[in-house]
């Protein structure tokens, strides 16, 4: 039987004077299972589970709940769509259960079979419409060490295990408000995608609001483990690791992008984890990441740490970002960009690249103010405090433009070759005077003799000149 979350009531209110109001009805919220040797005619109760997972998105409504015994499950066509929407107060949840692990293989290459997906992109004159359904939560709970086909071992309830292709684990557009924890999204294309598809039109068709944590991509091969295009989300203590050599794709490589704004991005790992491609960190691309927060995430082994391609206004923040090997010549632990080409150089091209992530030149479109004010492509009014740098070509690198409102200060810069913090000569391969416009005061730039940098370890040496500057950061194993 169905496990019954909320009681069907129909209840009678009554007025002042005693006269009884319409009755209202409280909806019901179930607890519905599906099992490998289930089936699709059962009523979907624990006694009876559903097969496929298919069966339950198409099933369920706001409230309810799916439990998923372990296995393994093969994506579809179109991916898995919910055809309904939670709320806030009675979200749709789907999670493995407890103590048994779902493996989800991604069964083709065809980036049509990747796992869960959203697609309410009404101006998308490209693709197929899937119904709305914002409220959508996927959560895995932790289990038991299992070692997957390919040798890495996963404590994650739910692992979305992938192909070589173009298959996202999770990819939406204009759907809002999901939670994505407790997942392991391993050699997959990328783990989670979500898109702008504005057209050039007021609407926002950007998936907002979503809360991402607790994940861990291990193994992608296209140009993003994760990449988020649009706003005010969350994502929080998630893992993600290159790893593999594959990458199959002409757009370069970054463990996390942001191409939209007010998302926090805290308290991450992330790392090439040995993959020779040259990826760096995070990037924050083009005149619509602006207005982000980057904070407490450890960025190591990348060719950089972060890189701004025309994003205004962000705050970066209380982060590690270093290398112990041999620097790239051209990578800088946070390199900021500017452009003054909005017509044929990507990245500020966009109208003739990528006009469906752009908003209406229209103050009524949601993103105008990031775009549109100022469009310049011009990466300024960032602001770069207490971050802790090492072993780069330079600690910031910054090109010209980027000057307005830009503050740099209370960094910790150890290891450079070039300078801590460079206004970069690209014709000279050297390092400016600092520009009026920049403000970069409190840094310490030398080297501090940290314990153990390859093994995490940031504790400062006896003889740190920071010992009593308040700098020591402490063990991140």
């Amino acid at each position: 039987m169905s496990v019954i979350v909320l009681f069907a009531l129909t209840l009678g209110s009554y007025t002042s004077t005693g006269a009884s109001s319409a009755p209202v009805a409280v909806v019901l919220a179930k607890t519905y299972y599906v099992s490998p040797d289930g089936s699709d005619t059962n009523p979907g109760t624990q006694a009876q589970p559903w097969q496929t997972i298919q069966k339950a998105v198409k099933t369920v409504v706001a409230g309810d709940t799916v439990l998923v015994r372990g296995g393994e499950y093969s994506t579809v066509y179109g991916g898995w769509s919910f055809q309904s929407s939670g709320t806030q107060s009675q979200p749709i949840t789907i999670s493995n259960y407890s103590g048994e692990q779902i493996i989800i293989k991604i069964s083709q290459e065809d980036k049509n079979y990747g796992a869960f997906g959203c697609w309410y992109a009404p101006t998308d004159p490209e693709a197929w419409q899937t119904p709305k359904a914002d409220f959508i939560r996927i959560i895995g709970s932790d289990v038991l060490p299992h070692v997957l086909s390919n040798g890495i071992t996963s404590t994650k309830g739910i692992v979305i295990q992938g192909v070589l292709g173009h298959a996202a684990g999770v990819e939406a557009a204009g759907c809002d408000n999901w939670e994505v924890a407790g997942i392991d999204f391993v050699d997959v294309p990328y783990g989670i995608f979500t898109k702008k598809r504005n057209f050039m039109t007021t609407q926002d068709n950007s998936a907002d609001h979503w809360y991402v944590h607790g994940n861990r991509v291990y193994g992608y091969f296209s140009e993003s483990g994760m990449q988020f295009n649009g706003n005010y989300n969350l994502i929080e203590n998630n893992e993600i690791y290159k790893v593999t050599d594959i990458n199959n794709t002409p757009y370069g490589c970054q463990l996390l992008n942001l191409l939209g704004n007010n998302n926090i991005v805290r308290g991450n790992i992330l790392s090439r984890k040995g993959s020779a491609v040259q990826c760096l960190g995070i990037l924050l691309e083009w005149d619509l990441a602006d207005g982000n927060t980057v904070e407490q995430n450890l960025i190591f082994d990348v060719t950089a740490g972060m890189v701004f391609q025309g994003g205004d206004n962000n705050v970066i923040r209380n982060n590690i970002i270093y290398i112990s090997n041999t620097p790239e010549p051209y990578g800088a632990g946070i390199g900021i960009f500017s452009y003054d080409d909005l017509k044929t150089v990507w990245p500020c091209n966009e109208a003739a690249e990528a006009a469906a992530i752009l908003p209406a030149n229209n103050p009524s479109a949601p993103d105008y103010q990031y775009y549109y004010n100022p469009r310049n492509c011009h990466s300024f009014g960032n602001k770069v405090y207490n971050n802790t740098i090492h072993g780069f070509v330079e600690g910031i690198r910054f090109y010209p433009l980027v000057g307005e409102n830009t503050i740099i200060r209370n960094n910790v810069f150890s290891g450079w070759t070039r300078g801590g913090i460079c206004y970069y000569n690209a014709s000279q391969g050297t390092c400016k005077p600092l520009p009026l416009g920049l403000v970069a005061d409190y840094n310490a730039e030398q080297d501090f003799g940290y314990m153990d940098i390859q093994h995490f370890d940031f504790h400062l040496t006896a003889d740190s000149p920071l010992i009593d500057a308040g700098y020591d950061l402490g063990s991140l194993d």
